[in-house]
């Protein structure tokens, strides 16, 4: 196995037997972060096929209230490092999110002010919590803190984000799952009209979908001109590797182009380090809205099992991803990444005037790709590789609009309205 392939299941499950044998862990032990330890460029570059590897994964866990770094050999069966990390507060976990969530609903004082807005079932109402960033409140000082905002479902299957419960905020500490404060900046009436994007939703409220486009189809008879073995690829002239890394999201290693027969580096590591999405809205239920999307969630945590004909169209190739979630279970994304081709339309065309003869180069790229949701958006991340020997990233935001409630005469200077 190359020093930089793909993290699996079995290495992940190594990883946490040989930290709970070490006497590193316990059943209370938590875990923020895990990915395959990347050697120095040295060490990569001379590895060769056949050659003994000592897999590392590098990993953030939280233990008896400290944050630890370690780093663990699942090919040695060893804790090269463990290593304390103070003043600082891991990202949460997903199995926390859902506790918080849970917390925040079951609340006396919560749920009688849903009742104040006549949501009498606090079961229907959809919890988003969010990172609380530091605004200098006194009863989040050394806790782990989640602020919560709410959104109604009426059916299980609704948009809750069609029916923001706006002026509500509960902030939840992610260890002691304690409802810490609850503040009601006033009451918004609920939207009236749902906003469901189902298909049958959709034909319902809006009637039929567009049928006056004829079908695509993308073939491509002799197969593909890429090659994949285990997480590098060649293609034309270019070859890399990729992985999901648990914060990052795709992120691609050792970058070559071959020219005149010599193999030239182009990039050894290529990879989305943060994301920031700020809300620009002053309104004070939504105001501390900032996300730093990778490194609050991890775009690899949050990565889509893609799926063909919708999020990949043509002769695709996929590889799946594993990550550790922060109760040390190993989950598996199929389809993480999308692999093909794409015709890329004239590369070079040219006709002669005093011949008529025309001469025209089609153009291709390879296009490597990941999508993640987060919360209401989706993040379509799409590296391209192209023949002159161009590479682009390109970022594609879709999903759901962050929503909040609306009275005539409120203030719209920073925000849109987009329904009833």
């Amino acid at each position: 196995m190359h020093p930089l392939s793909m993290m699996t299941a079995e290495e992940l499950e190594t990883c946490v037997a040989v930290l709970r044998d070490a006497g590193k862990i316990d059943d209370n032990s938590t875990f923020h972060g895990c990915c395959i330890y990347e050697p120095p460029k040295d060490e990569v570059a001379g590895w060769q096929h056949g050659d003994t590897t000592d897999r590392r994964l590098d990993l953030v866990i939280r233990h008896s209230g400290e944050v630890f770094e370690a780093r663990v050999s699942v090919t040695r069966r060893e804790v090269d490092r463990w290593e304390a990390v103070p003043g600082v507060v891991p990202r949460v976990g997903f199995v926390e999110l859902f506790k918080v969530m849970e917390a925040c609903r079951n609340d006396p004082t919560f749920q009688e002010a849903l009742t104040q807005r006549g949501i009498t079932d606090s079961s229907t109402v959809q919890i988003d919590p969010w990172p609380t960033g530091d605004y200098g409140f006194d009863f989040e000082n050394g806790r782990r803190v989640q602020r919560c905002i709410a959104f109604h479902r009426p059916s299980p299957n609704d948009n809750g984000y069609a029916f923001p419960i706006d002026g509500l905020m509960v902030h939840v500490d992610v260890d002691s799952l304690e409802v810490l404060h609850v503040e009601d900046f006033g009451q918004w009436p609920l939207a009236t009209e749902r906003g469901n994007y189902d298909v049958e939703s959709v034909v319902e409220d809006y009637g039929p979908l567009r049928d006056d486009l004829k079908p695509v189809e993308i073939t491509q008879p002799e197969g593909t001109s890429f090659s994949v073995q285990d997480n590098e690829i060649t293609w034309q002239k270019w070859r890399f590797r990729m992985v999901v890394d648990d914060t990052e999201g795709l992120v691609l290693h050792r970058v070559t182009y071959t020219q005149d027969g010599v193999e030239r580096p182009i990039i050894d590591r290529a990879s989305l380090a943060e994301m920031v999405v700020p809300y620009g809205d002053t309104r004070p239920s939504q105001t501390f809205k900032h996300a730093l999307d990778s490194g609050e969630y991890g775009l690899g945590m949050t990565a889509n099992s893609l799926t063909l004909g919708c999020d990949c169209l043509g002769e695709i190739f996929y590889l799946d991803a594993v990550q550790m979630l922060d109760d040390g279970s190993v989950v598996t994304t199929g389809n993480a990444i999308c692999i093909h081709e794409e015709d890329f339309g004239i590369g070079w065309k040219h006709t002669d005037m005093l011949t008529g003869e025309v001469e025209v180069r089609r153009s291709r790229r390879l296009v490597v790709s990941t999508i993640s949701t987060v919360g209401n958006y989706e993040y379509g991340f799409f590296w391209y590789f192209h023949l002159d020997g161009s590479i682009k990233l390109e970022i594609k935001l879709t999903g759901i609009l962050t929503t909040r409630a609306h009275v005539d005469g409120d203030d719209l200077t920073f925000a849109r309205q987009v329904a009833p």
